[in-house]
């Protein structure tokens, strides 16, 4: 998620640097045309059409990035980006078997979660209070698809973050320092069972 905001900071600069640059060379352009031709040629009289319409926009594109975000500013933060996406590249290059390993985990256990999830509501099998009360006792006729997602969502945060709270599907609210970044992660299907 990080890096797709990073990527998008870049695609912001270069857009705003495109229209930029596309508006002042039309301008240009049709700037240099009407110094070098005489106003009764053709030439000249269709290229200053075209000169009054780019230049509202030139200083248009101009004053927006003035009023929105100074080009200087996003070509900074452009090169922060940059520089963000090429060490956390780096740290892919270094840490890629372990991301790999960690987000095919992940993909396991949420198929497990939800599959899990699938054989309790086909045996009708009793859902907990928690997830009863906030997820409903069956799925709704109108976004199926929609429903398991969340509710798989709300399992396997259950059993990454071994939430055993009986009244609410996150659980109680952790307090004190030792709880000021997420619990384990050694979670296991194994480990959320129905009758927590």
């Amino acid at each position: 998620m990080r890096r797709q905001g990073l990527e998008a900071v870049i695609r912001r600069h270069q857009a705003a640097v495109q229209r930029r640059d596309t508006h002042c060379q039309a301008v240009l352009a049709a700037a240099e045309t009407l110094a070098t031709t005489l106003p009764q040629q053709k030439q000249h009289s269709q290229v200053a059409a075209a000169f009054k319409d780019a230049v509202p926009k030139a200083h248009q594109t101009i004053k927006s990035l003035k009023t929105i975000k100074s080009l200087p500013k996003l070509a900074a933060d452009t090169a922060e980006a940059r520089e963000e996406l090429a060490e956390d590249d780096a740290n892919r290059s270094e840490q890629g078997r372990v991301i790999e390993a960690g987000q095919k985990a992940a993909r396991r256990l949420r198929g497990q979660m939800r599959s899990r999830l699938s054989d309790a509501l086909n045996s009708q099998v009793m859902l907990p209070t928690w997830f009863i009360t906030v997820l409903g006792p069956l799925p709704p006729a109108k976004d199926t698809d929609g429903w398991m997602e969340t509710a798989t969502d709300v399992l396997v945060y259950r059993a990454k973050y071994q939430v055993a709270d009986q009244s609410s599907p996150s659980g109680r609210h952790p307090t004190g320092p030792a709880h000021a970044a997420p619990r384990g992660t050694n979670a296991s299907p194994g480990n959320c069972r129905w009758d927590q």
